[in-house]
């Protein structure tokens, strides 16, 4: 794989991995939590996806890469989920965030400056409010965003384990 390239892992009925990371190599990994009850009953698979096959969008500031989404290849069980990665210009940025979501912000690059403060490289942050969300950059910044339905018509196993 290649900077900015994406590999997906479907867990399904069981998986067995192992990862070996590069002198220089960095990754960001998350886990989400899929219908249990449907998930055991796919095989495990993954895909690997070129940076080069996810839709850009170029808006006045900023560069979106859709992940997940509308246009992305990327496909999952976890309904409603969203995840771009964002390029931001030094400026202020307004966003609109759905209220319908819990939306989490993992900073690449750069630092972030909302009303709670500053916030730096490999810094992750949550906005479970809907509407804009304004905040500052002073320099170039990369973040991911993930958009997550904040209710789901299944128990999750994080839910159902607790």
């Amino acid at each position: 794989m290649q900077a900015g390239d994406v590999q997906i892992i479907r867990a399904g009925n069981g998986i067995s991995h192992a990862e070996k990371m590069l002198e220089g190599t960095h990754m960001f990994q998350i886990w989400f939590d899929p219908n249990i009850n449907l998930s055991l009953l796919q095989p495990a698979t993954y895909n690997d996806y070129k940076s080069s096959e996810f839709p850009i969008i170029e808006e006045p500031g900023k560069t979106i890469k859709v992940l997940k989404g509308e246009g992305a290849p990327l496909e999952m069980m976890t309904p409603g989920l969203s995840i771009q990665q964002l390029t931001l210009a030094p400026q202020l940025h307004t966003i609109a965030l759905n209220d319908t979501h819990s939306h989490a912000f993992y900073v690449i690059s750069g630092q972030v400056t909302t009303e709670k403060g500053l916030i730096d490289k490999d810094d992750f942050f949550i906005v479970d409010e809907g509407g804009a969300f304004t905040f500052t950059t002073e320099v170039e910044t990369q973040l991911f965003l993930i958009s997550a339905l904040k209710t789901l018509d299944y128990t999750t196993y994080a839910a159902g384990n607790n």
